[in-house]
């Protein structure tokens, strides 16, 4: 966002962590090809990067196919130049103030950090999960619970050279700048001066041995870990993480907090939407400077220390014996022949055990989503599945958040148009006692009047940032352009969805739950290193009892809408880009053969590859845009839709749109080639067998699976199903279920000028 930029421009004034990621917009527009090509032959050279492998295969294998493919690379005929900018220590705290339109208020702190590789890191890591990892930390507790912020989080930006420790507050409607700002450097100030408690240490080291484990569920997750200690500059660093975690203690956090949170360290940034004034010309100060002693970020920034000697160690010396090599899942097993699955008083369960180590997650839906609202209030819905985690009638919101991060679990709930969905990832041996607080959950939310107040004030933050969104703007009125009155695909628009969480009340909201909220349409799946019979004895224990629930409806034979053709202009001002939107609705259900077939299809026109046609013309040909796509929207109740979504500088707008279509035309007319099908199916069943290899994938796999009606065996069959597929019926599942004359077309930002 504007704020967080501004706010890394402020805090370096030498480093190129002052610049974007990606250069700034007048870099991006005219930087010259000959600058891009130097760039280019003076960095990428063979001998400037490394190369990660994990998951399943044989070490001589892999070392042959990299040999194979980069053998023939040359090293770089000159030596790679390191960087020598040194950032010079902050000597004072400094401000900046974005103005934009936009909603909602937003305050930015932030401090200067050492190097990922400094021995501070690891205290570090705990004192930002204590600060603002859940509903236990103490910027939760000071800002979302009292009303001040929607939304808080800490970005802990642990890079090769010192970076920053950011906190956000994503401010509620009405509260000022300042006041926000006062107590989020309140609640810094404390810890530093006060410490944590015992607690929250032990809380936070549970956390983070868990996320751990989390992160090593897959190839490619152990892969993305490796790299990041690469690019910090020693390997090492992923396997001794553990072992330095457990170094830290109460005075080492204190004393990191006190260097940390000194005021002269810090760069303070406000978004103040347009139309609001703040609070005083002269921004307001953070208050004294509480830091007691010098720190290591007081000092001049200096580049990384150089790589851990142990990088050169062998592997198993390397790795030590606190910290030992994580166990990658193997391609995964046939899914049918290794699941267990029967039905526990109306729930539809499955477990699947795989070869992940520690690690289990669970999923499940009810029909209880948006479209189930009253007709005289179309946020209950929202607003139930929201209050879920905000206490029950055995233990407030603090008490379950306490039980949860104390075994370093999580549960989250959300709600889409016609499910309520729930994901819980959690280690081993703590699965039957999640289970049982995922229950508690679902049965007896508490809805309690202060919790329920809480609760809207923070959507209504939520549901405001979105009004300022073009894409958000757009997915809704296409929704509207494409289902009539009473389907359940139709959304209400943004500011009836306010006012009428403004006006539900906890009564409605238990009624609600009462009405919609049992085992009737439930499905569970728990996947991992796990033992099936002890997992569905925790289902059976903690479901025991519970009756209810809907059912999900048959879609009502409603006349569409007369939308045909129809462009819909959503102007707002001051968007650096706008939403464009092209879709129609399809008839497709998620079991139709031509689901399949139209999304193969599909993906050849604008799937998220490189090679997609919309991708290789609009933006690398034609430098149009930075993202488009299309997608094919389809759903096991409903029938379903199709799409193009592209975003577009305001003077591109119409360039842009006229390659859309015409790339779509001939898509639709010609249809794509055998070449292309063959391409689309290897990715496609690639790209699915690789997500079966992580917990969540697996176990979103098989949800989808039931939540379809096919059943688990649905899984395995999907590669026969997709390579059964003819270019012919491809080609007829386009011509036969879309019609680009009969597009609606959604713009949404700041529109060019007539």
């Amino acid at each position: 966002m504007a704020l967080n930029k501004a706010i890394w421009a402020s805090a370096y004034t030498a480093h190129p962590y002052h610049n974007p990621v990606i250069g700034w917009r007048s870099d991006i527009e005219n930087v010259p090809i000959g600058k891009l090509r130097a760039f280019h032959d003076t960095y990428y050279w063979p001998d400037n990067c490394t190369l990660t492998l994990a998951g399943d295969f044989t070490e001589a294998a892999a070392l042959e196919a990299v040999h194979r493919h980069f053998a023939a690379l040359p090293r770089a005929p000159h030596p790679i130049p390191e960087l020598y900018t040194v950032e010079p220590a902050q000597e004072g705290p400094r401000r900046t103030v974005v103005h934009r339109a936009g909603q909602p208020g937003v305050v930015g702190v932030a401090f200067k950090r050492p190097s990922g590789l400094h021995p501070d890191s690891a205290a570090l890591a705990l004192l930002t999960t204590a600060l603002g990892d859940g509903m236990t930390s103490r910027l939760y507790r000071a800002l979302v619970d009292t009303g001040l912020a929607s939304e808080v989080f800490v970005d802990n930006n642990s890079l090769r050279d010192p970076g920053l420790l950011l906190c956000y507050a994503m401010l509620a409607p009405g509260v000022p700048h300042e006041r926000a700002e006062a107590m989020l450097n309140s609640t810094l100030h404390a810890v530093a001066e006060q410490g944590l408690t015992s607690e929250e240490i032990q809380r936070a080291r549970r956390q983070l041995t868990a996320q751990r484990a989390f992160k090593r569920d897959g190839g490619a997750a152990v892969a993305a870990e490796l790299n990041e200690s690469i690019a910090l500059g020693d390997w090492t660093d992923y396997a001794t993480q553990a072992a330095r975690l457990d170094a830290v203690t109460p005075a080492d956090l204190q004393r990191v907090a006190r260097e940390t949170f000194a005021e002269r360290h810090s760069t303070t940034g406000w978004f103040v939407p347009a139309g609001e004034e703040e609070g005083s010309a002269e921004l307001p100060s953070s208050g004294p400077d509480k830091s007691a002693t010098p720190s290591a970020s007081s000092a001049s920034v200096t580049a990384v220390p150089p790589p851990n000697p142990a990088a050169s160690a062998p592997h198993s010396e390397a790795f030590g014996d606190t910290a030992h090599p994580p166990r990658v899942s193997a391609s995964p097993a046939p899914v049918a022949g290794t699941l267990f699955r029967r039905p526990i008083g109306g729930i539809d369960f499955v477990a699947r055990p795989t070869g992940v180590s520690e690690v289990v997650t669970i999923v499940g839906s009810l029909a209880a989503g948006d479209a189930f609202s009253p007709a005289d209030n179309t946020a209950l819905a929202l607003l139930t599945a929201a209050l879920l985690d905000k206490g029950t009638t055995r233990h407030d919101k603090f008490a379950l958040a306490e039980l949860l991060a104390g075994m370093g679990a999580t549960i989250e709930f959300g709600s889409d148009r016609l499910r309520v969905e729930f994901t819980a990832r959690c280690l081993r041996a703590d699965a039957p006692a999640v289970i049982a607080l995922l229950a508690e959950q679902l049965r007896q939310p508490a809805f309690a009047s202060a919790e329920v107040a809480k609760e809207k004030a923070r959507l209504a933050g939520e549901l405001q940032q979105a009004m300022d969104q073009p894409g958000a703007r757009a997915a809704i009125a296409l929704s509207r352009a494409l289902w009539p009155e009473g389907h359940p695909q139709r959304q209400p628009e943004l500011p009836r969805t306010l006012a009428d969480l403004a006006l539900a009340t906890p009564t409605q909201v238990a009624e609600f739950h009462r009405s919609h909220y049992g085992p009737r349409s439930l499905r569970l799946v728990a996947v991992g290193d796990l033992d099936p019979a002890t997992i569905a004895t925790a289902v059976e224990r903690s479901f025991e009892g519970w009756v209810g629930g809907s059912e999900y409806p048959a879609p009502p034979k409603l006349p569409a809408p007369q939308t045909h053709g129809q462009t819909v202009e959503l102007p707002m001002a001051e968007k650096p880009s706008l939403t464009l939107l092209l879709g129609q609705t399809t008839g497709l259900q998620a079991r139709d053969t031509d689901a399949l077939a139209l999304k193969l299809a599909t993906h050849t026109l604008g799937g998220p590859t490189f090679t997609s046609r919309l991708i290789s013309t609009i933006r690398d040909t034609e430098g149009l845009t930075y993202g488009i796509g299309a997608r094919v929207g389809v759903d096991s109740i409903t029938e379903g839709s199709w799409f193009i979504r592209g975003t577009f500088d305001t003077t591109l707008l119409g360039r842009g749109e006229a390659s859309t279509r015409r790339e779509l035309s001939k898509w639709f007319e010609q249809g794509i080639t055998a070449e292309e099908l063959a391409a689309q199916k290897t990715n496609y069943v690639g790209v699915f067998k690789l997500g079966l290899a992580t917990t969540t994938g697996m176990a979103e796999a098989l949800l989808g699976a039931l939540e379809r009606g096919e059943g688990p065996e649905a899984v395995d069959s999907l590669g026969a199903r997709v390579n059964a597929l003819s270019l012919s019926e491809v080609n007829a599942a386009i011509r036969h279920h879309l019609d680009p004359a009969l597009m609606v077309v959604i713009k949404a930002g700041t529109l060019p000028g007539p």
